[in-house]
């Protein structure tokens, strides 16, 4: 049945406390006399960020950092090389700001371990995710 093949295709992440997002159907069942949603595809956080993440900024304020940041930065990263992300250090001192774009090689996958890590460090306010934007969808032609 219809019902199975989505479940069987979307079980691994049609699970208890994992966070998805559904594209579908949306309607009132008058059988049941409830709101149902039939899901025609399913992603988790994770994949929805590798797709559509373009860059990952990571505040380096002066003050509290240690001259160990870049070596830390550095093992914080590399278990989540080889994605598309890019990642930018964003250097804030005293009496000047730059952002610095990391090489090609410092690509990231988005996981959010890997965000939630950099949160622990640094502070949630210093991380920061830009995504890529979706394209419009083309509205359908209505006959009048």
């Amino acid at each position: 049945t219809l019902f199975e093949d989505a479940f069987n295709r979307f079980r691994t992440l049609a699970v208890k406390d994992n966070v998805v997002v559904a594209e579908g159907k949306f309607s009132f069942d008058e059988f049941i006399n409830a709101w149902r949603v039939t899901a025609k595809e399913m992603f988790g956080v994770d994949e929805l960020r590798e797709r559509y993440v373009r860059r990952l900024d990571i505040a380096w304020q002066t003050d509290g950092v240690t001259p160990e940041f870049a070596q830390r930065l550095k093992e914080t990263l590399k278990p989540h090389l080889g994605g598309q992300c890019a990642v930018w250090v964003s250097y804030h001192g005293a009496t000047a700001s730059v952002p610095v774009p990391l090489g090609e090689s410092w690509k990231v996958h988005p996981t959010e371990g890997l965000v939630r890590k950099l949160e622990a460090w640094v502070g949630a306010e210093n991380v920061a995710l830009h995504y890529r934007q979706r394209a419009a969808a083309i509205p359908e032609a209505v006959d009048a």
